[in-house]
């Protein structure tokens, strides 16, 4: 009964961190998308993806 409920515990959670893994979206961020005097949030429910050398202007805030 235990070697039971530990297997079913154990798929549990690998059924919970597949769907937030996959539920994820993709965010590419260039250069360009980042302007001076703002501030941006980057959030746990996004990967994102820089495209080459990406510069945080002057006056932003980036919050990870």
């Amino acid at each position: 009964m235990r070697n039971l409920l530990q297997r079913t515990l154990l798929a549990l959670i690998v059924i919970g961190f597949s769907t937030t893994v996959f539920a994820q979206n993709r965010v590419t961020v260039s250069d360009t998308d980042l302007v001076g005097g703002t501030d941006y949030y980057w959030t746990a429910d996004n990967i994102y993806e820089l495209d080459k050398l990406v510069f945080l202007e002057a006056g932003s805030r980036l919050f990870i």
